[in-house]
């Protein structure tokens, strides 16, 4: 028995061998195997509806060309056509990068479809011997990226005091800013000529200085997008913003006292209202105030107004106005009847005054004032407060807009 074991091993053991030299005979038959160097750093960088492949060349002599393959796409470039000599970020194995020049070819791939893409980059001779490959990815980015873009959105705009020479305003307008925002086109109309001027904030600065802009006029403005590693700059679609108005200077402003002007109480006169304090007196009415109220400012000059705001003492929100009338005109005539009289709006129309305003209010939250006219002289009706018949107490008042 043991001699048939011993037998049948030694026959296994030879069969073997043959099935080896099978093998060996399989591949020497197909004759000695060429390997091209493959491209050990690659790159896809996107653009839009397009691609800038890099590659460093290889440096095996052999390698004649490379092939870029985009899977339903293979391009084949001669290699010493593109080979350039450039400086390329490259990262260690601690995860520190530092730049490395290499010879490097560079092909830009157009006309593309707006998705991701696979680049396989393989070496070659040109005679059926290749490279392993090597891959990046990238997406390509076209009008689908484009619309998802916003613009920055605006966080001041502030009239500076400034004495330009030609005596228009110049404003200070801050965005606030973008992942991936590398600057920002803004137009406007001049208030100097019939033209517009076009202020480029370049990428790193989220402000600039507007000059010679004209109050509450319109403005466009565009961000522009740089993708990251991209090659091609987009914008979002154009915004459309108005300027502010600036606030009205209160010196030339004063009382104007008509015989229908509320009474008011412990001191606080109407005139505190442009002391430019807010934490010392205001306007105060009786304890016991009937409404409407109303007080009466002559602004010194023809003022077109585009906004109006009050400050409310603190801790009387009770007593600060929740509904107003705005009466504006050009001509300080009496109405001839008290403010909470039923013929008074006849009246005071009879009489040359104009509503511009009937409206909420909120404290040191401005409102709203259509029109285009300038008016000199200003009343403000307040209809009613939040405490009944408690008496008014506003700190301050604020106007914005243009005068003459």
């Amino acid at each position: 028995m043991k001699k048939i074991n011993v037998i049948l091993i030694v026959l296994l053991i030879l069969s073997s061998c043959e099935d080896q030299d099978y093998l060996h005979e399989k591949y020497l038959a197909e004759g000695e195997i060429t390997y091209i160097g493959k491209s050990e750093l690659v790159e896809a960088n996107p653009g839009r509806y397009k691609i800038e492949a890099v590659w460093v060349l290889s440096k095996d002599p052999k390698a004649l060309y490379t092939e870029i393959d985009l899977g339903d796409e293979t391009i084949k470039i001669t290699n010493s056509d593109y080979a350039t000599t450039d400086s390329l970020w490259v990262e260690d194995e601690d995860g520190n990068t530092e730049k490395k020049e290499f010879a490097v070819g560079k092909y830009l791939i157009e006309d593309l479809e707006e998705k991701d893409y696979t680049l396989k980059f393989i070496q070659t001779d040109g005679e059926g011997h290749y490279s392993v490959e090597s891959e990046a990815f990238t997406t390509t980015y076209g009008s689908k990226y484009e619309a998802r873009l916003l613009n920055q959105s605006i966080a001041s705009m502030n009239y500076l005091d400034a004495n330009l020479e030609d005596g228009t305003d110049s404003i200070q307008i801050v965005f606030n800013p973008a992942a991936e925002a590398v600057g920002l086109s803004l137009k406007y109309k001049l208030a100097s000529s019939p033209d517009s001027a076009t202020v480029v904030i370049p990428e790193g600065l989220t402000e600039a200085t507007l000059i010679g802009t004209i109050a509450g006029s319109a403005f466009e403005y565009a961000t522009r997008y740089l993708p990251k590693n991209g090659i091609d700059t987009v914008n979002a679609k154009p915004a459309s913003e108005n300027f502010p108005y600036p606030l009205i200077s209160k010196s030339g402003w004063s009382a104007l006292a008509l015989a229908d002007d509320s009474p008011d109480a412990y001191g606080w006169v109407v005139s505190n209202l442009w002391d430019g304090s807010t934490g010392g007196s205001g306007y105060h009415t009786p304890d016991a105030t009937s409404y409407p109220v109303l007080f009466s400012v002559d602004l010194g000059k023809p003022t077109l107004i585009k906004e109006f705001e009050m400050a409310e003492r603190g801790g009387f929100f009770n007593r600060f106005p929740d509904n107003i009338e705005i009466w504006m005109s050009n001509s300080a005539n009496e109405v001839g009847v008290d403010s909470n009289d039923a013929e008074w709006e006849i009246k005071a129309g009879e009489a040359g005054w104009v509503k511009v305003a009937a409206s909420g209010i909120q404290p040191n939250s401005p409102i709203s004032i259509p029109g285009s006219e300038f008016y000199r002289y200003m009343r403000v009706r307040v209809l009613s407060v939040p405490g009944g018949n408690a008496p008014v107490n506003i700190m301050e008042m604020y106007v914005r807009g243009v005068t003459q």
